[in-house]
């Protein structure tokens, strides 16, 4: 698949359930070898199926944490599979990118591209693969303008100059 420029794409879990028959965006216990696909040099691409239909909204965030985390704490990835956060990043954002032609345009920050981006409430680098579940979105922005604030004081505070004095 690599040398054939090919990418596959996986489900990504929304929500961790014990249940074989849970169905589709739901960690049921199957678990995936992440690691070994990244590894050989593939790019796996996590995605939600939701359609709009669903009552559960897709959860990136948790789809990441799980990719982070073997089954047996509460992850998707099966015994030594679990990956670092940044490339569990990349399968939802730079490698889906790659694997639908959009790259040019989308899927990492550099200029001229469509620089979406999320502003999250802990530093993944630091936290513990169990403790990325604990990860929420500060902020949201989308085309340039923020369309979520999660508690803009903690988010004024985040993103201030180093040289603009306190109030």
């Amino acid at each position: 698949m690599r040398d054939a420029g090919m990418y596959f794409t996986m489900i990504a879990p929304q929500s961790i359930s014990l249940d074989p028959a849970a169905g589709s965006g739901v960690s049921n216990g199957m678990g995936a070898p992440y690691r070994s696909y990244i590894e050989r040099g593939t790019k796996p691409v996590l995605f939600s199926d939701m359609c709009g239909v669903e009552t559960m909204l897709p959860r990136p965030l948790f789809s990441i944490a799980a990719a982070c985390n073997e089954l047996g704490k509460g992850g998707s990835a099966l015994a030594g599979e679990a990956i670092d956060f940044e490339s569990a990043v990349s399968m939802w954002t730079v490698w889906a990118a790659e694997s639908s032609h959009q790259d040019h345009d989308r899927g990492s920050l550099f200029p001229g591209a469509l620089g979406d981006l999320a502003i999250l409430t802990g530093d993944p680098d630091a936290l513990a693969p169990d403790e990325l579940f604990g990860l929420d979105v500060h902020a949201t922005v989308l085309g340039g303008l923020i369309v979520h604030l999660r508690d803009e004081s903690a988010f004024n505070n985040l993103v201030r100059n180093p040289n603009t004095p306190k109030e």
